[in-house]
């Protein structure tokens, strides 16, 4: 699972404008609208689509310092997938987000004490992981406020 630093994607990206992103990824660019991250508070977007990858992913950073990776989804069973994942990472847990599986890993969970929090989960074939130092429940809370009906 690739992170995403403070100063960029860790892939490679083109930083975009959020219309641009929206015009070349091919699939919505779903997006959380909550005081911490929404559309008034993006302070940049990147763009990848890197050759070989097969798909484009598209990151969205915001002023609270929270950032957002959105790509296709690549596996069957999220559920499952994300079961195998939490069983390996310390302080993971898969719990629901907005009615869908989510894999949740707590900020600081790792061995350093460092690692970024994050929540990832599948909506609509899109694999979208919320990034942050932040706890668990707001991390949680910026992931249900994604509206999937616009």
């Amino acid at each position: 699972m690739a992170l995403p630093l403070a100063r960029g994607p860790s892939f490679d990206g083109q930083e975009v404008s959020l219309s641009e992103a929206e015009a070349k990824a091919g699939f919505a660019i779903l997006r959380p609208d909550d005081p911490s991250a929404s559309d008034g508070s993006i302070s940049h977007v990147w763009l990848d689509r890197t050759p070989g990858l097969g798909y484009v992913r598209v990151a969205i950073s915001y002023a609270s310092g929270i950032e957002e990776t959105i790509q296709p989804y690549q596996f069957p069973d999220p559920k499952e997938e994300f079961t195998s994942l939490a069983s390996e990472l310390p302080g993971a847990s898969v719990e629901t987000v907005g009615g869908v599986p989510a894999l949740v890993i707590p900020p600081g969970s790792d061995s350093t004490g460092s690692h970024i929090g994050s929540v990832a989960f599948v909506l609509e074939d899109d694999y979208v992981v919320i990034y942050g130092y932040l706890s668990v429940d707001a991390l949680k809370t910026v992931a249900d406020s994604i509206d999937t009906s616009a």
